[in-house]
């Protein structure tokens, strides 16, 4: 049977009916997805298999696998005999979608479908009256024909009360009944349950219901009570925490925290009357004697009415309408203090053996029981909402505190970072800004001491510096295949790294197979015979001992301070040259005391004193202190005692780098001049934490090796 197409402008071109469009329109969208995991293809089989399957051109089919690797990579830094590899995933993951329309379910009352419009259900009864489908509806305003049960409803009698049946019939609503009190009958939002149960009721024991009733209502009202009382103890709790917590001080959160401080005492003052009579009994009296209801007796709450099943006592009912805001009962009417609820339950078996009034029991039950879950639920609530508030604040608190903490710090990075850009223009090394200490004549510097040796020796003095050379630990490391191909990249980019040129220097650690495993064998080879002189401080600060850096620094600069974290340290030089100028800081502050100058308390000022110090200060104090000095060339090694401070000058070379190590050694000096670095740190606002463990240990290793 043909189909024309319905009068609407989506069908106006279709000679019948597109129910798949009508579908689209007012159906249902159903999505499904599909996903698969598959190898990736090797470059030649792909290339075929577009070329035999697809009919693609061999070349064009070898630039969509190029396209295809455009996307992410990784390489393999190690290489594979000394070439980079490039790997493609292991799988590749591809997911499909379908849409689809699901048919015959254009229903209005369906949420998820797009009702029809006035318009188009005018334009399908024209088309429906147009091509005789119209079935005689009345939805389709045609001629009505008689069915079935039109005869039907014919043939019965019809009253002469009865309304017309051509005038639609409005049921009315049916208001629901609600109980005014304890003892009232079932309502029916509370019956409906067991209306709509088709099943008969059976007839049971009601002995054995009276006890079976008598058990589950006991056990849930202890439990109950229990729960009661730690839920007063949470709220105590969140009151001594508010108290003994933060305190607010912008106008909103006082307030805030003051209403929820409210809710929660009226809360709990409710439940503590539950509890116990007397609360309530107190509660009462200090309002009774109040300057209130001196001047209005009328507000005198009763108190000699007592509490029934049909009322409310008149201290109940005032208690709770005062705590109207805190404590949320959609019937209070039905709450009844424990003492009541306690004396209902005791009477269960003592009832009378009848179903009806066992029922009714069950409805007080059910009602006083569900306001005292609703009582309990408005303490936790109160509790919670106090409790939140004050963890509220105290986060906000400790998060503008970190972020006052890192704009200080911010602050003073950028400061140091303007007075070393300051210190680096004027402080070139040909220019006449430089540092006495550089111009200080041969006799009046001493010359640190060169060995020859492998490594360091078991008798060095490890309170002086000292110069290795001609060690073939340093050579191996120096022909090292990865350590050289590190070594030459980071000399030919350190001066590339941000704030490079700024501050002068580059400091980088080795990485996990690149360099670093051949990195440490050499240090380790260099201190060998001195092992048992290094401090263990792998539970303190493990990084300080095992990590070796590469450092790099730009020609011509000027460096002045102690080593990083104070260490003792040892340094070879790899490309370039670096005259180094060193002293113990304890005996450069004494010198400075004894000549009556300022003593510098910081690492700035420090550097600040170094900087200062004119030619005629330093032969001063060659009787006090006495720079050593030394020029570190390629492949020497050159050890810095624990807490000396260093001053460095750059050669002109076009690069200047090489690798360090940090360690600390159990030596008297050590410990004097590591605490006042300590200090220094400490006054200059420095976490000191790690500092104060490591001189602990070194004050201990110390105090061990005098003992021996």
């Amino acid at each position: 049977m043909a189909e024309r197409s319905v009068g609407l402008s989506m069908f106006a071109r279709a000679p019948l009916i597109d129910w798949v469009q009508w579908e689209q329109q007012f159906g249902v969208l159903i999505e499904t997805k599909s996903a698969s995991q598959t190898r990736p293809f090797e470059e030649r089989q792909w290339v075929l298999r577009q070329v035999n399957k697809f009919g693609r051109d061999e070349k064009e089919a070898g630039n969509m696998w190029k396209m295809k690797l455009a996307g992410p990579w990784k390489r393999d830094y190690d290489g594979y005999k000394g070439q980079i590899r490039l790997w493609l995933p292991a799988v590749e993951y591809e997911e499909k979608s379908q849409s689809q329309f699901m048919k015959g379910m254009s229903k209005e009352q369906s949420k998820g479908k797009k009702a029809p419009k006035e318009f188009e259900l005018e334009a399908f009864r024209a088309h429906s009256l147009e091509a005789g489908f119209d079935h005689g509806h009345s939805f389709f305003g045609g001629a009505r024909v008689s069915t079935d049960e039109d005869e039907q409803e014919n043939t019965e009698p019809v009253s002469n009360s009865a309304p017309s049946t051509n005038v639609p019939q409005i049921s009315p609503t049916k208001r629901k009944a609600e109980a005014a009190t304890l003892d009232a009958s079932e309502d029916e939002t509370e019956n409906a349950a067991e209306k709509t149960s088709k099943k008969p009721r059976k007839a049971a024991n009601v002995s054995t219901a009276r006890a079976a009733f008598f058990q589950q209502v006991s056990r849930a009202f202890q439990m109950k009570i229990a729960s009661v009382q730690t839920r007063i103890t949470e709220a105590t709790k969140a009151l001594k925490d508010e108290k003994d917590g933060l305190q607010p001080t912008t106008p909103t959160d006082t307030t805030t925290r003051q209403l929820y401080k409210d809710a929660l005492l009226a809360a709990k003052e409710v439940v503590d009357a539950w509890l116990d009579k007397d609360v309530l009994t107190a509660a009462v009296q200090a309002h009774n004697e109040s300057e209130l209801v001196k001047d209005k007796p009328e507000l005198a709450v009763d108190t000699t009415a007592p509490e029934s099943l049909s009322s409310q006592s008149k201290a109940w009912a005032w208690l709770l309408a005062k705590s109207v805001s805190a404590v949320q009962l959609q019937h209070s009417d039905f709450l009844r203090s424990k003492s009541f609820m306690q004396e209902f339950v005791d009477a269960i078996p003592q009832c009378s053996l009848d179903e009806n009034a066992l029922d009714k029991k069950r409805v007080v039950w059910r009602r006083m029981f569900s306001c005292l879950e609703r009582l309990e639920s408005s303490l936790k609530k109160c509790s919670t909402d106090l409790g939140k508030h004050c963890k509220a604040l105290a986060a906000a608190s400790e998060r503008e505190t970190k972020r006052q903490k890192d704009r200080e710090a911010k602050e003073a990075a950028a400061q140091h970072l303007s007075t070393q850009q300051a210190k680096i223009v004027k402080a070139k090394a040909d220019g006449t800004d430089l540092p006495s200490i550089f111009k200080l004549q041969k006799e009046k510097v001493e010359e640190i001491k060169i060995i020859k040796a492998n490594c360091m020796p078991s008798d060095i003095d490890l309170s002086k510096p000292a110069v290795i050379e001609e060690s073939s630990h340093v050579a191996a490391w120096n022909n090292h295949a990865v350590c050289l191909q590190v070594m030459t990249n980071f000399g030919s980019r350190y001066k590339k790294v941000p704030l490079a040129e700024e501050q002068g220097k580059v400091n980088q650690p080795f990485q996990a197979k690149a360099g670093k495993e051949a990195t440490e064998v050499m240090f380790a080879e260099l201190v060998k015979p001195i092992n048992k002189s290094i401090i263990d401080l792998s539970e303190v600060a493990q990084s300080w001992n095992n990590t070796s850096w590469m450092f790099g620094l730009l020609p011509k600069r000027v460096f002045l301070g102690c080593m990083p974290n104070q260490a003792a340290c040892l340094r070879i030089m790899v490309y370039g040259e670096l005259e180094t100028y060193m002293f113990g800081i304890s005996s450069f502050l004494a010198a400075l005391k004894t000549m009556g100058l300022a003593v510098p308390s910081t690492a700035a000022e420090l550097e600040k004193a170094l900087e200062e110090l004119t030619t005629e200060q330093w032969d001063s104090m060659s009787k006090h202190v006495k720079p050593m000095y030394h020029v570190l060339k390629k492949d020497q090694v050159l050890y810095v005692p624990t807490g000396f401070v260093v001053a460095e000058r750059s050669a002109a070379t076009t690069m200047n780098y090489g690798a360090r190590k940090s360690f600390f050694f159990s030596e008297a000096s050590a410990v004097v001049d590591y605490t006042m670095c300590c200090e220094m740190n400490q006054k200059e606002g420095k976490n000191t934490e790690k500092s104060q463990e490591v001189l602990s240990r070194l004050k201990a290793a110390v105090a061990d090796l005098k003992k021996s």
